[in-house]
């Protein structure tokens, strides 16, 4: 029987370049066999799906808009009732996992084998538009698996991309170490890759610059799990590697996007899964654009997700790319409602700041802004140096310019920002 991995990636090869009417017929198909799986299987789509299902055993496309949105709450609160009783052979073994409760609320959940290899394929896809070899070397810090990836030695082993034996991969416990340890163990253990997130990447290179230790430069950086801003990899690509590859997905739905290697856009994968940019009405918006990204995986059998709200904002471009790639992009991910930042005069938006002008008032390492009140801004820096003044009033007004609404500013000066629970950082939250 011939692996599906290698199936789905001669697939993608080609799908790329479709037209859009024939990428969107391969959609349909798609959508079409997890439709009528859910539907069958799942107890709790026998009502949600039923519209679709009213004149027989094909579902109605025409009537998509009538799903309910499912949010990460009701799967949360009923797993049960959206499990799969029964799994088609061709899924695969079936995986119990959890997402990191960067939320609050990590969400249990149940995958499919044949999910996870639609993952792994589309990460090879746009690995290849940048050229990796991953016959080369890769240090990865993530969570810790089954196998000890502790600190100080990690745990080491051979292909860490499917697909490729020669490629030994390297892997250490983000969430056990610091930075500071991060750093020693990748001097101990040099690669070609590094796959981390944005602001781990961030936090070990000026770890690197405080110690005035080298860390030499990367092939590329892999990026995910966190929004990456402009600011963000513009720091990155001077000092740890000139090529990044940002990726976008969850636990929960796979991997859902990836950077184009000539624009920084990232494209939808269109083969896997369906995205919807929805407003509060629950309606589609327009190209240019901010909505909340609703998500259909196709290969997840073991637990359909049918218009499922991740939680997360982004934008559509407003123009084919100019890679010529048929699928849709991203312009950008905004990030989480938690990322929002509402003021007083009714106005909100998701920060997008140049962090050079405000390390030009005071010269920071790393910064957390954190909203409280409708009226005021927390903001924490880790200085270099703890005794450098700080000009409050320049750095407020540079703050309310930006954002583009008034509010007072409170200034805290930490040694550490400590990451939540998931691990993850995040450089603005609401807490309102």
């Amino acid at each position: 029987m011939a692996d599906p991995y290698f199936q789905f990636t001669k697939l993608l090869e080609r799908s790329q370049w479709y037209e859009p009417a024939k990428l969107k017929a391969l959609q349909d198909k798609g959508l079409t066999r997890m439709l009528v799986h859910a539907w069958q299987q799942a107890p709790a789509y026998r009502e949600r799906l039923a519209p679709l299902f009213e004149k027989g055993e094909v579902p109605d496309l025409s009537r998509w808009q009538e799903i309910p949105i499912l949010t990460r709450k009701e799967a949360q609160a009923n797993s049960l009732e959206y499990y799969a009783r029964h799994i088609p052979e061709q899924a695969g073994e079936t995986f119990e996992q959890q997402t990191s409760g960067s939320t609050g609320m990590p969400f249990k959940h149940r995958t499919s084998a044949l999910q996870k290899v639609a993952n792994q394929a589309t990460i090879a896809r746009n690995y290849s538009w940048f050229g990796v070899d991953a016959n080369k070397s890769c240090a990865i810090l993530a969570a810790s698996q089954s196998d000890d990836s502790s600190f100080p030695n990690g745990f080491r082993g051979p292909q860490w991309q499917r697909g490729f034996p020669n490629g030994m991969g390297y892997w250490l416990d983000h969430k056990s170490t610091n930075s500071a340890q991060k750093l020693d163990w990748l001097r101990r253990n040099p690669t070609h890759y590094l796959g981390t997130t944005p602001n781990m990447a961030l936090g070990i290179m000026l770890e690197a610059r405080k110690l005035n230790v080298e860390l030499k430069p990367y092939d590329a950086l892999l990026i995910g799990s966190e929004v990456l801003t402009d600011s963000t990899a513009e720091v990155l690509r001077s000092e740890l590697s000139n090529t990044i590859i940002n990726l976008y997905g969850s636990e929960e739905c796979g991997r859902m996007a990836g950077w184009c290697s000539e624009l920084n856009n990232l494209h939808i994968n269109e083969e896997v899964c369906l995205v919807e940019l929805l407003d509060e009405q629950d309606c589609a918006v327009e190209p240019g654009q901010t909505g909340r990204i609703v998500v259909t995986p196709f290969y997840n059998f073991a637990m359909p997700l049918i218009r499922y709200d991740i939680g997360d904002y982004a934008t559509l471009t407003a123009e084919p790319c100019k890679c010529r790639r048929s699928s849709r992009a991203f312009s950008s991910i905004a990030g989480r409602e938690r990322n929002l930042f509402k003021f007083i005069d009714g106005s909100s938006t998701w920060p997008s700041i140049r962090v050079e002008e405000f390390q030009a008032i005071v010269p920071f390492q790393q910064w957390q802004i954190t909203q409280r009140k409708l009226d005021h801004l927390e903001v924490s820096l880790v200085l270099a140096d703890r005794g450098i003044p700080i000009n409050y009033e320049a750095f407020q007004k540079a703050l309310c310019h930006s954002l583009n609404a008034q509010f007072s500013v409170s200034i805290n000066e930490v040694t550490e920002i400590p990451r939540e629970t998931s691990g993850k950082y995040e450089e603005f939250r609401s807490l309102i």
